[in-house]
């Protein structure tokens, strides 16, 4: 496809090891295996992507980066606390230092949300609700712009037109579910959870976006934009 903008949704990183669950010791992975884990998945994303110089982003999550929400932040206020909030502190404890490959290839970047254009964005996402598209009709409620989520763990989407009022022109909004890619069995939180992997593509101008929802089940997703099944 050779993808002008890669999105990595945010929860990169579950950062497992510095959560405030109850851990099974036989499936707590480590902070360096994570690290370690991603910086191999980045560079693979590089030499890929490098031919074509995609933008690569991260954005901002409950598990991973920097927000006040953030699973990093929260474990060292809690751990350092008022050492924290020191300038120098956050410079060198911040989540890009500390989990981004210090090498001259890396271009992954972290920010809070993605506009592809006007009125569409990519964000993480904060809202959960019962099944897959009943969360994006949450955020939709929240938000009234088109977006694609990803803190769900499924896939769904939901549409809502606004008519023309005044001088508001009609317009309609989307929202996406966008599953994740993360290992559903044997999960550390929970037995028999109803997500789904998956991701999406996105072809946009400045006045049409178009989204196709890609499913992967039993290793295997078929992706129309493509016309055939990986």
């Amino acid at each position: 496809l050779k993808p002008e903008t890669i999105v990595l949704n945010g929860d990169t990183l579950d950062l497992f090891a510095v959560s405030r669950y109850p851990k099974d010791i036989r499936h707590t992975q480590t902070l360096t295996y994570e690290r370690n884990a991603y910086h191999k998945f980045l560079k693979i994303l590089h030499d890929i992507t490098a031919p074509f110089k995609s933008k690569i982003y991260e954005c901002e999550a409950n598990h991973s980066g920097n927000g006040q929400h953030s699973r990093w932040w929260r474990y060292l206020s809690n751990q350092i606390k008022e050492i924290s909030e020191l300038d120098i502190v956050k410079e060198n404890l911040s989540y890009e230092k500390i989990f981004f490959p210090n090498e001259s290839w890396n271009r992954v970047k972290l920010v809070e949300h993605v506009e592809l254009t006007k009125g569409f964005i990519i964000a993480h996402g904060d809202v959960v609700r019962k099944k897959g598209g009943m969360s994006a009709v949450g955020l939709l409620e929240k938000w009234y712009c088109s977006m694609i989520v990803n803190h769900t763990h499924r896939m769904g989407s939901s549409f809502q037109r606004l008519p023309s009022i005044g001088t508001q022109e009609e317009r309609i909004i989307r929202f996406y579910e966008n599953g994740c890619s993360c290992k559903i069995e044997g999960c550390s939180y929970a037995s028999a959870v109803n997500w789904q992997n998956g991701f999406s593509i996105v072809n946009y101008s400045d006045k049409n976006v178009a989204v196709e929802q890609c499913l992967v089940e039993n290793k295997a997703v078929s992706i129309s934009t493509l016309g055939k099944t990986l």
